[in-house]
């Protein structure tokens, strides 16, 4: 086998590996998205909502680690605002 036929094989076998990855990593990007919107959709049509993780994490049907990556980063964005007896908007 020559250096180029090596070194085509070798390119063919990342591409391979590669495309699931970015594939996956796509759908996690649509899927947090979603929840992201679906979050908000969420407090704004309850105005006063008031949930805390665990609450919000049974509510959303996401792990509680998660849930509360999610708060955090919409806290951080403006959206929501943290408090002592949870996670509301602001």
């Amino acid at each position: 086998m020559t250096q180029r036929q090596v070194m085509s094989a070798v390119g063919l076998a990342l591409v391979v590996l590669w495309t699931p990855i970015r594939a996956y990593a796509g759908r996690e990007r649509a899927r947090r998205r979603g929840l992201y919107r679906r979050i908000q959709d969420e407090y704004r049509e309850m105005p006063g909502l008031s949930l805390t993780v665990a609450q919000a994490a049974k509510l959303f049907g996401v792990q509680r680690d998660m849930c509360t990556r999610l708060l955090n980063e919409l806290a951080e964005r403006g959206v929501l605002q943290a408090g002592e007896r949870g996670y509301r908007l602001r």
